[in-house]
């Protein structure tokens, strides 16, 4: 292959175009067009973007709970801010807050962790009828809950025809929902 063929066939493959010329014949692609195809987006690009959102509205939860359950500081508050901006993880965060608030927000957390495991079980009830699980999946999701496994754990050991039955559910309670809402 000839090696001038090389960096043009590297820029399409980049940009996720499958054009090459055969062997023997010089690529020569535009300026613009190479400028193009080294700047063009990663197909990871979009994902990379939607974690970084969801990190961002996560740290905003945060620093809202933060601000609700414990008397911040005026100083205390941008301090966080700013931290959360540059990147902070959540440890280094704590480190703004007195051992007071820090032992209040551990004993938040701890409460909240309780009521989410709380909320699980008792969705598994409610799905343990409407889904009719089998005894063996039962188990499952009850070690999972107790282990601290997620939601998205459990789902994952439903049939494809129980999920169907759950999304049906899911759609019909916020139908539901949605008559029952004041309308203004």
């Amino acid at each position: 292959m000839n090696a001038r063929i090389i960096p043009f066939l590297l820029l399409a493959a980049l940009a996720g175009c499958n054009q090459s010329s055969p062997p023997g014949e010089t690529a020569s692609a535009p300026a613009a067009e190479t400028a193009t195809a080294v700047n063009a987006p990663v197909a990871d690009e979009p994902a990379a973007a939607a974690k970084k959102a969801r990190r961002k509205t996560q740290s905003d939860r945060l620093v809202a709970h933060m601000r609700e359950v414990l008397d911040l500081s005026d100083e205390q508050l941008a301090q966080i801010e700013s931290q959360k901006a540059a990147g902070a993880s959540n440890r280094e965060v704590l480190g703004v807050l007195s051992e007071e608030q820090q032992a209040q927000w551990k004993t938040y957390q701890a409460s909240r962790k309780q009521e989410k495991q709380e909320a699980a079980r008792e969705m598994l009830a409610s799905w343990e009828t409407q889904l009719d699980l089998e005894p063996a999946q039962l188990t499952s999701m009850q070690t999972i809950l107790a282990d601290g496994g997620s939601v998205k754990a459990l789902r994952e050991l439903l049939t494809p025809e129980q999920l169907a039955k759950l999304k049906q559910l899911r759609r019909q309670q916020r139908s539901d929902a949605a008559e029952d809402a004041p309308k203004g």
